[in-house]
């Protein structure tokens, strides 16, 4: 069987196989009814074996086509994602480039807030941070400021100092200029007599705590109207006595003084003491 690929040729041989068949029936008259039927239909099979092979033709060109596309599509596409990762990797860099300068930034601001300039050997120092040291500027710091004007003296021009009498004081400046300065002397009161007290230290142990108390025998203790008790602690003991809150109770007895604590303290603590004795505070001994 002959397989046509170019439909002209096809078309002119088809015309050529009709010219020699009619050629051949001229010459040897009408060929058998069942013969011609057959030659049709080899004719008309291998026109559409020909139709057939120019669909196929297309068909691979237009795959060969949509192939090509879609190579180049995923050539762009792979393209785009190098540019994407090279993009992100870039901005990652950056991004630590930034953080890594800030805190740099951060640090030396850091630095020259507590390194303000100073004079030295009669110019003003700065700080340089890269070198990490004070630097020269080589700028003078012989600074003069205005004159000042101070008190030059301090003279009782009146006055006796008498109880409910006004001195008079004149104040001479250094600049030549005079102040008077009234100062009015009060009169003498009547009290109620003179304070005397004592200090001392007193150590709560801390193995002394029973149920949140202890008691502090010490002969300075006295139930009496007449002594006052103003009790603080150390700096080392405060945080302890706060802690603990450790209170002092009222002194009911002759050489004792009871404390109190919410939480057992676990060290030792130094308290200090001041008694305060006033005379003429009433009739309680």
């Amino acid at each position: 069987m002959i397989i046509f690929t170019d439909f002209h040729r096809l078309l002119a041989d088809t015309h050529f196989f009709q010219v020699c068949r009619q050629s051949h029936m001229s010459r040897f008259g009408h060929l058998p009814e069942g013969s011609q039927d057959a030659a049709a239909l080899s004719a008309s099979s291998a026109a559409t074996s020909a139709g057939d092979a120019a669909d196929a033709k297309d068909a691979a060109e237009d795959a060969q086509v949509a192939a090509e596309a879609a190579k180049d599509a995923a050539e762009t596409a792979k393209t785009a994602a190098e540019t994407a990762k090279d993009d992100a990797e870039a901005s990652k860099n950056a991004a630590a480039t930034s953080e890594t300068n800030a805190a740099a930034s951060a640090e030396t601001a850091k630095q020259y807030s507590g390194k303000p300039p100073k004079p030295q050997d009669g110019t003003w120092w700065v700080w340089d941070a890269t070198q990490q040291k004070y630097v020269d500027t080589g700028i003078a710091c012989d600074l003069v400021g205005p004159t000042g004007n101070g008190i030059d003296s301090f003279v009782l021009t009146s006055g006796d100092h008498m109880p409910g009498s006004t001195d008079v004081y004149t104040v001479t400046m250094t600049d030549g200029s005079t102040k008077e300065i009234s100062v009015y002397n009060g009169k003498n009161g009547t009290g109620i007599g003179d304070v005397m007290g004592i200090a001392f230290d007193i150590e709560i142990p801390a193995s002394g705590w029973i149920n949140g108390k202890v008691t502090i025998s010490d002969s300075r203790f006295i139930a009496s109207a007449r002594y006052k008790y103003f009790i603080d602690t150390y700096d080392e003991c405060r945080d302890e006595v706060k802690e603990s809150v450790i209170r002092p109770q009222d002194i009911k007895a002759n050489g004792y003084l009871t404390f109190t604590s919410e939480f057992t303290p676990l060290t030792d603590v130094t308290v200090n003491i001041l008694r305060v004795e006033v005379n003429g505070s009433g009739n309680t001994p």
